[in-house]
């Protein structure tokens, strides 16, 4: 008899040179083509790739080495990548994230390996090296001399060596730095094309923006993954429930739900499989662990929730003067869309004298929506730089003079009028205010964060004293943003200020009295690593609004038309006059 031309699996004939791994990769790769076939016998697409998995890393490598032991969670990520386009994934420290990710790019490029491009990121190279795409290149030389591909360790890729010669290859797998100030993504397009973001939540945003653009051809997916901070940063952003409020989201009930643009799986720390049995899963977070970090820094600790959990801190863990979850349920990072037109002011924090690290210049844009709500979109940001500069004789400028110049030309560049620029002026910042009025020729607005709080109340109502319900004034400032937050009236609001918001936390006023008071700014340095520039900024930007400006907590403007110094604009003169992505328009 002659030799075997072709051999029978799952009621599909295959040429005899196919190997066992090539079948399970077909058959997920074209289960629709070949399901077609007259007595096909084909599993489910997901239960194929695992086929392909076990054969790449098998439990067993050898008598004295364990390979890659399956758990529940594999599976469950297994038919994610197979059954969504676009996921996110939230867990702990040591859930496995980064190896099975590393896993299903892989098995995936190997399924087409000629028309397929995978694109790897992490926060930089570094990280690229020590986390998800060191686990593809160890899988890589495991199968190496058994697939296509040949890596190229110096470009961080993976490519076919008929394309070594090629200038930009796209047919791969790719390791892409996407941190803050990267480089950014590959722009390509091909048949196949993949993205996984390790580390998310530290990531640059753009690079999600960029996936948009790239989301085209035969199939493509998208996963990010990471330990759950915050709902600001590129992780939370994508993870927003579109069926489920912020409030009611919770890890004991929830597993996984509906985002905007496909699905969030949640893997719980506290029901990890190495909880049930460490030995078998060595790898993965196990109960040891849990207990150790549930002592210190305690189980309501922000770093229990996301590294031992791995979600989100629920809000009330701490007091604070604002929570992400309300300023994303309020609006607060929505754009602004104007019906008419907007009046500039601006906020700035010197940071020369009280702590602060950050020279902050906010810009505001006060108008009404199109919705109808009156509000505040904080569009712009500068970072102003003190410097010593020389004049045109080349004499030396003094540093105050040189920042107040600086700030007055960015107001003036936006039409800000000296009276709509808010400054703080605690301590010896009064003489650097008394600097900007003399070069600019006017009275900027003066807001003073030391002392009591202010005795009337914001509106001619009964609206309680503040000095009854803050115990100092910069306490008062912060709560004012909070209360045009609550009533749905800030728009444009920046990470950064959101985290400031929701992060100084309430402390005891130590009079015998229930006021509030927020702790010292040197004291949220000390504990949080950051001092509270941006958001002192935009508490005096907001400041102007409410006291120049006019506009009333959950109403409208008291004098729009009648303030001839305050400049109006014609919404409609210009399409750069709608609000863009705030990091757009630093």
């Amino acid at each position: 008899m002659g030799q075997e031309t072709s051999f029978e699996m799952y009621g599909v004939r295959w040429p005899a040179q196919t190997s066992m791994l090539d079948v399970e990769l077909q058959c997920w790769r074209r289960h629709a083509f070949y399901s077609g076939y007259e007595g096909s016998k084909l599993q489910e697409p997901c239960v194929h790739f695992a086929n392909a998995w076990k054969i790449i890393s098998p439990e067993k490598i050898n008598e004295r080495k364990t390979g890659y032991v399956f758990s529940e969670w594999t599976y469950r990520r297994i038919r994610c990548w197979c059954e969504n386009s676009f996921m996110t994934w939230w867990g702990p420290s040591s859930s496995g994230k980064t190896t099975d990710a590393a896993h299903l790019v892989y098995i995936t490029w190997l399924a087409a390996p000629d028309e397929t491009t995978v694109q790897v990121c992490s926060t930089s190279i570094g990280m690229l090296e020590k986390r998800i795409w060191r686990e593809v290149v160890k899988i890589h030389s495991r199968m190496r001399g058994k697939v296509p591909g040949v890596l190229v360790s110096s470009e961080l890729k993976i490519i076919l060596r008929e394309d070594m010669e090629e200038d930009n290859p796209i047919n791969g797998l790719f390791g892409v730095p996407v941190g803050q100030g990267s480089d950014g993504i590959k722009g390509v397009h091909n048949t196949y094309n993949y993205m996984v973001i390790d580390e998310m939540q530290d990531t640059d945003p753009k690079a999600l923006e960029e996936w948009d653009n790239l989301s085209t051809g035969r199939d493509y997916k998208f996963l990010g993954m990471g330990n759950p901070n915050s709902w600001t940063n590129p992780l939370g952003r994508a993870s927003r429930p579109t069926k489920i409020k912020l409030r009611d989201l919770d890890p004991d009930v929830h597993t996984e739900w509906q985002t905007e643009k496909g699905m969030c799986q949640f893997y719980d720390g506290r029901k990890s499989p190495a909880v049930k049995d460490a030995e078998k899963y060595p790898f993965l977070l196990n109960q040891r662990q849990i207990d150790e970090m549930s002592v210190s820094p305690g189980r309501n600790s922000p770093q229990f929730w996301t590294q031992r959990i791995g979600f989100i801190p629920r809000d009330g863990l701490q007091e604070t003067v604002l929570t992400e979850s309300l300023i994303v349920a309020s609006g607060g990072l929505d754009k602004a869309v104007w019906k008419h037109g907007y009046t500039v002011v601006a906020g700035l924090d010197p940071a020369f004298t009280t702590g602060g690290d950050k020279r902050i210049l906010r810009f505001a844009r006060v108008g009404e929506l199109i919705s109808g709500v009156w509000a505040i979109s904080l569009y712009r940001r500068v970072e102003i730089l003190a410097e010593m500069v020389k004049d045109m004789d080349g004499r030396d400028v003094p540093v105050s003079y040189d920042f107040a110049d600086k700030v007055i030309k960015e107001c003036k560049a936006e039409g800000v009028p000296p009276n709509c620029l808010g400054m703080d002026t605690t301590g010896a910042q009064t003489t650097l205010a008394d600097i900007v009025d003399e070069r600019w020729g006017g009275k900027i607005y003066r807001v003073d964060f030391s002392g009591a709080a202010s005795d009337k109340p914001a509106s001619s109502g009964k609206e309680i004293s503040p000095k009854k319900l803050y115990k100092n004034r910069v306490t008062e400032l912060w709560y004012v943003v909070s209360k045009y937050c609550r009533a749905g009236q800030l728009r444009d609001m920046r990470e950064e200020e959101c985290w400031q918001f929701s992060s100084r936390r309430l402390i005891p006023p130590g009079d015998g009295t229930s006021r509030l008071l927020v702790e010292p700014k040197r004291q949220m340095k000390k504990m949080a690593g950051r001092s509270p520039d941006d958001a002192d900024a935009v508490a005096v930007a907001v400041c102007v609004v409410q006291n120049v400006i006019g506009l009333q907590i959950g109403g409208s403007l008291r004098a729009y038309d009648s303030r001839p110094n305050n400049q109006q604009f014609d919404i409609d003169s210009s399409d750069s006059n709608y609000s863009t992505d705030v990091t757009m328009a630093e």
